[in-house]
């Protein structure tokens, strides 16, 4: 069984404020006597679920076309954070049942309900450094939530994600969690392959095993 943990890419959709706004606009129409259909893209490079590549806060990290698909496929732990506070911290996150060895990890929050608002909030539950500082203590590379950031809005220096890109750890932020029971699955992450890419929007898929 396979979980689309995917947002639509549709006109007006949430983006991060002060973010590019989606728009998807007819490029040609058979209804207008084109022999096609095409759709030009307006877009960031990290609207909706989308993967934050190093290039995206270090100056010369890697861009997102040379992240490994070994990275973004494999096994997988979903955790149950609906109870944490507004910024996780590591035994939030052992008490959500986190299991030593599996490398990737998804923290599932009350940010998914998050989704239903159609304005941005500003508080949504966050990653914090120490918790960050933790999950690479236990050899975790990629980590995912369910909001367009792991960091909390009011940061200024951007201390998490400039330590967790830093160690080469993959941020997949903007994921539908909600409908997702908690467990190990295989993880199918694919993003966009931008050339020195920031980052890309991405097609992320949950499989039970």
């Amino acid at each position: 069984m396979f979980y689309d943990l995917t947002m639509p890419i549709y006109p007006g959709q949430l983006v991060w404020p002060g973010d590019p706004a989606v728009e998807v606009i007819p490029f040609s129409s058979i209804a207008s006597g084109d022999k096609t259909n095409l759709s030009k893209l307006n877009l960031g490079t990290h609207s909706g679920t989308h993967i934050d590549a190093p290039r995206h806060i270090l100056k010369e990290g890697e861009g997102i076309d040379r992240i490994l698909p070994d990275k973004l496929i494999g096994r997988c732990q979903l955790l149950d954070l609906e109870e944490a506070g507004q910024c996780i911290n590591s035994e939030e996150i052992q008490k959500g049942g986190f299991i030593e060895g599996i490398p990737r990890v998804l923290l599932r929050t009350k940010n998914s309900f998050l989704y239903q608002q159609k304005q941005f909030q500003k508080e949504f539950v966050s990653l914090s450094l120490a918790a960050a500082e933790w999950l690479v203590e236990k050899n975790v590379f990629l980590i995912g939530i369910d909001y367009l950031s792991i960091e909390a809005y009011a940061s200024r220096n951007l201390a998490v994600h400039h330590f967790l890109l830093s160690k080469g750890v993959i941020l997949v932020e903007g994921l539908m969690l909600d409908k997702v029971p908690t467990g190990v699955y295989e993880l199918i992450c694919a993003p966009m392959k931008i050339v020195d890419g920031d980052g890309a929007p991405a097609r992320v898929f949950l499989r039970t095993l």
